[in-house]
C-alpha cells in the first residue's frame, strides 16, 4: 500500500519522479518505518478520535483535538510552512442525527505542473489502529517522507474529519471545489482501513447496473500499472473473475501483492452481489468525488470472500 500510494502521489499522469525511490525502485525503507510509528501512535495515544457532536462535551479520553494538533505538528516538523497548511471548517448533520462541526486538514504541495493536481486523502476520525488510524498513518508518512520533493503535479493531502458520521468532511470538501479545481484534478487517492482486514485491496471505477458496465477506471489502471512496474503482483478483475466459483475460496494471500473486488456481473457474490469489480461500495470518502466526476483509487484491507461480518 505504501509503495503504490507514494508512487501515485509523486508520479501523476504516468510521468516519473525519481526522488522517492532507491536504485532498486522500492520506496525508501524509512518511509514505511515512519508509517508504522504513526500507526502505533494513533493506536496507543490517540485511540478515540471520534468527532464530538455540537453541544456535547468530549469524553475525558477523546483525542480528536489532540490528533489534529499532532498531524499539523508533524507536517511543520517536516518543513511545511503555515502557508501550505490550512484547516477547513465545516458543519453537517450526521447519518444518525447529531450535528457536527468538523475540521479538514489540508496540506498543499505545489508540483512542477501547477495546472493539475492529485488529492491524497484519509479520514482521521474513528478509533484504534484500523479505521482509520492506519490510513492516517500512511498518508501522514507519505507527506512527511516526501517533504522537500517536487511532485509531477500539485498534491493536496487532505485529512478528512467526520467520515464515520456520513463522510461529512469529504462531502464538504467536494462541495467547496470550483469547476476549475474539479477540471484540474486528475484523481483522488482514498486510503482507509489498510490494516483492518486480510487482503490488500485496491479499487476504482463507477458501476452502471443498468448497462452492466464499470467505467472511469483510469486512476485504478494507473495504480495497477505502477504496482506491476515495481514488482508487486496484482490480482485484477481479469484474474479474479470466476476464481471463487471455480475454487470455492479466495486466492492465497501473498506478502507483496494487491487484490481487487473479485465479483463481477458474470460472477456475482453468492450473497449481496451488488458490487462490480474493480469498483467497490459507497462506504468511503471517494463517493462525494465520484459524484462530481473525479476518478478515484481506493485502498482498503478486507476479505470479499468472508461468509459473514
Amino acid at each position: 500500500f505504501f509503495v503504490v500510494s507514494t508512487m501515485l502521489i509523486v508520479s501523476g499522469c504516468g510521468s516519473s519522479s525519481g526522488g522517492a525511490t532507491g536504485k532498486d525502485g522500492n520506496v525508501l525503507n524509512d518511509f514505511s518505518g515512519k508509517a508504522t510509528a504513526y500507526l502505533e501512535k494513533f493506536g496507543k495515544d490517540f485511540t478515540d478520535r471520534s468527532a464530538v457532536p455540537v453541544g456535547e462535551t468530549a469524553k475525558a479520553n477523546n483525542s480528536h483535538a489532540a490528533t489534529v494538533d499532532f498531524i499539523i505538528s508533524e507536517l511543520k516538523k517536516a518543513g511545511y510552512t503555515d502557508d501550505q497548511i490550512s484547516i477547513s471548517e465545516f458543519e453537517g448533520t450526521g447519518d444518525f442525527g447529531p450535528n457536527y462541526k468538523g475540521e479538514n486538514i489540508v496540506l498543499t504541495v505545489p508540483g512542477k505542473d501547477t495546472g493539475k493536481q492529485v488529492l491524497a486523502c484519509a479520514h482521521y476520525d474513528g478509533d484504534g489502529c484500523g479505521d482509520n488510524g492506519s490510513g492516517t498513518a500512511l498518508l501522514l508518512a507519505n507527506a512527511v517522507g516526501l517533504a522537500g520533493k517536487t511532485p509531477a503535479q500539485t498534491v493536496k493531502y487532505v485529512f478528512f474529519d467526520c467520515e464515520e458520521e456520513g463522510m461529512l468532511g469529504a462531502a464538504a470538501y467536494a462541495k467547496s471545489m470550483s469547476s476549475k479545481e474539479i477540471a484540474m484534478t486528475e484523481y483522488m487517492v482514498n486510503i482507509d482501513s489498510v490494516a483492518f482486514g486480510d487482503y490488500c485491496n485496491i479499487y476504482g471505477g463507477v458501476q452502471n447496473d443498468k448497462k452492466k458496465t464499470v467505467t472511469e477506471t483510469g486512476a485504478y489502471d494507473l495504480a495497477m500499472k505502477k504496482a506491476e512496474a515495481l514488482g508487486i503482483k496484482t490480482y485484477g478483475t481479469e484474474q479474479l473473475n470466476g476464481y471463487y466459483k471455480k475454487n470455492k475460496t479466495g486466492p492465497q494471500i501473498e506478502y507483496f501483492a494487491l487484490y481487487t473486488n473479485p465479483w463481477t456481473y458474470e460472477n456475482p457474490a453468492p450473497k449481496n452481489g451488488d458490487y462490480a469489480s474493480p469498483a467497490t461500495g459507497d462506504w468511503g470518502d471517494h463517493v462525494p468525488f465520484t459524484e462530481i466526476g473525479i476518478k478515484y483509487v481506493y485502498m482498503e484491507a478486507t476479505n470479499w470472500y468472508a461468509k459473514g461480518d
